[in-house]
């Protein structure tokens, strides 16, 4: 093998032996928090949180509304809001499996590293 090679190799072996397979959801959600994105995602997380609080401010002001336009006006915010909430969780749990599969591919490429040392093919 070359310098550049046995460098790959080397933080490829790293990187595998930091990242051990995925033992439930939570393990999945923390290792992308620990990728280069890491802002990106924490952003992404408290906007789920703040549309939350939305989510819940509308369906008040829905049950406090006194006429039916009002009722209608925030029954068209929750929805909107609630539409956002469902695309930006999506978002994130795709991202999610981005991470993991990023991971099973890194996981592959040393173990055909390791199957082509001990069989001395290149």
């Amino acid at each position: 093998m070359s310098e550049s090679e046995n460098r790959i190799f080397k933080k490829i072996k790293n990187d595998i032996e930091k990242d051990e397979l995925d033992k439930d959801v939570n393990d999945r959600m923390f290792s992308a928090f620990a990728t280069k994105f890491r802002i990106g995602y924490v952003v992404v997380f408290a906007a789920i949180f703040v549309l939350s609080v939305l989510l819940i401010w509308c369906v008040i002001e829905f049950y406090n509304a006194e006429n039916l336009y009002d009722r209608i006006f925030w029954g068209i915010h929750f929805a909107v809001v609630l539409t956002l909430q469902a695309f930006t969780k999506l978002w994130f749990w795709l991202e999610m499996n981005r991470v993991s599969v990023l991971r099973n591919i890194k996981r592959l490429e040393l173990e055909i590293s390791l199957a082509k040392e001990q069989t001395g093919r290149c």
